[in-house]
């Protein structure tokens, strides 16, 4: 079982590696802020040979720079595909609504022909589930679901995904893709496969920040847990000060909260010091 290890202790376990630190302070600063999962663990296959091993001379600032270089890349994409996106649905919500009206788009006759029809129903079926999951989060939904039992193109498209937008895209008629995709200069197949990739590349985005967000909190946790443990113990042999038993739990207790082994054991003791100084005092 892999055992927790604090910030300072990643910092050696790399120097252990081999891995050059020349300012542990900044490291340190740096692993604080953007989390050892982010920076290490994404990038550091980069910098290892066939055996696992770091390379010779790797330093923490070249690992680093190698994640600060993809972060900044990824950023420049996704303001410019966030961009796209608008652009996109606010084109699909006009041609959909001005040919095919605010209420019946969704019709299956308004699809391509030759497109699969399952894929087609799939389409609609996922659509109707966003527009009733969003009935009672989105105001516009509701409003239009109330007033006129159903939702126009342009309310649509503000609370559907892009790759929803994508596969929506794809199965339009030839016409009505080639009409959007003309705003773009582009034919409407490259159109499509650009939202393919563009789906794809938001998708792993979305996985990896989920990731690096979960591995946060359970190193927050764990240091909260210690924090607790420690704090917990400092309150038993304030209280065991009479008690040889309680003073030896109480540093067992310590031991055990320091090295993580903390959890109901150490609690326990704690616990079972602070009965005896009591009733030793008693």
């Amino acid at each position: 079982m892999k055992e927790y290890k604090n910030n300072e202790q990643l910092i050696e376990y790399l120097i252990s590696k081999n891995v050059i630190i020349d300012n542990k302070e900044d490291a340190l600063r740096k692993i604080e802020k953007y989390s050892y999962y982010s920076i290490i663990n994404g990038y550091k296959n980069a910098f290892k040979d066939e055996n696992n091993d770091y390379k010779e001379n790797v330093s923490f600032e070249e690992i680093f720079a190698l994640y600060e270089f993809d972060k900044n890349i990824k950023a420049i994409f996704l303001k410019y595909t966030l961009e796209i996106e608008v652009i996109i649905k606010s084109l699909m919500a006009n041609t959909l609504a001005e040919k095919y009206g605010l209420e019946d788009y969704l019709k299956k006759e308004n699809f391509d022909e030759n497109a699969n029809e399952e894929l087609i129903s799939r389409l609609i079926e996922s659509v109707n589930k966003e527009i009733e999951d969003n009935y009672n989060k989105h105001s516009a939904i509701t409003h239009y679901k109330n007033t006129y039992n159903f939702v126009p193109p342009f309310v649509l498209t503000k609370v559907i995904t892009f790759g929803a937008i994508s596969r929506y895209y794809g199965l339009l008629k030839q016409e009505d893709r080639q009409k959007i995709s003309k705003y773009f200069k582009i034919s409407d197949k490259l159109l499509k496969l650009l939202e393919e990739k563009e789906e794809k590349f938001c998708s792993k985005c979305g996985k990896k920040q989920t990731a690096e967000k979960k591995v946060k909190e359970e190193v927050k946790k764990e240091e909260i847990k210690k924090e607790t443990a420690k704090e917990e113990v400092k309150q038993v042999n304030t209280s065991v000060n009479d008690s040889p038993a309680g003073l030896i739990l109480g540093i067992i207790a310590i031991v055990l909260a320091l090295t993580m082994i903390f959890s109901p054991i150490a609690l326990v003791l704690a616990i079972i010091g602070l009965v005896l100084a009591l009733k030793i005092k008693g």
